[in-house]
């Protein structure tokens, strides 16, 4: 007897994956590079552009060919100024996101949350 289990369509899954690891995971693993290489579609780039993330999936993209090339390996610890400039763009071009940054920043300004940030950020994998 199967179950049917609801998925996200491949392009949006293709954005899903480059979004989580840009903004939120700060770290691009193979299952990254896969999911973007093989599923970015021009909706992927459209549902990008309204979401505004369009800047996730142009860093996937440039480390994904890194990875093709093979000057980078997976995972890949995503650049603390690139991810500093990320989020600075996302706060400046999104009001959902500029509207969220004081309750963010006050989360961080808590010991524990800000603990689990500073370990997030200077990780090396997961």
């Amino acid at each position: 007897m199967g179950v049917l289990i609801p998925s996200l369509e491949k392009p949006v899954e293709a954005l899903t994956s480059a979004a989580h690891a840009i903004y939120k995971e700060k770290l691009y693993t193979l299952n990254d590079y896969f999911t973007v290489e093989r599923w970015t579609t021009g909706k992927t780039l459209k549902v990008a552009d309204e979401l505004r993330v369009r800047e996730a999936i142009e860093i996937s993209r440039r480390i994904n060919r890194r990875f093709i090339e093979g000057s980078l390996e997976a995972p890949y610890r995503i650049q603390l100024p690139i991810w500093v400039g990320v989020w600075i763009k996302k706060i400046v071009e999104d009001p959902c996101t500029r509207a969220s940054a004081p309750n963010i920043f006050g989360a961080i300004a808590n010991r524990e949350v800000g603990f689990l940030v500073k370990s997030k950020l200077f990780r090396r994998t997961y």
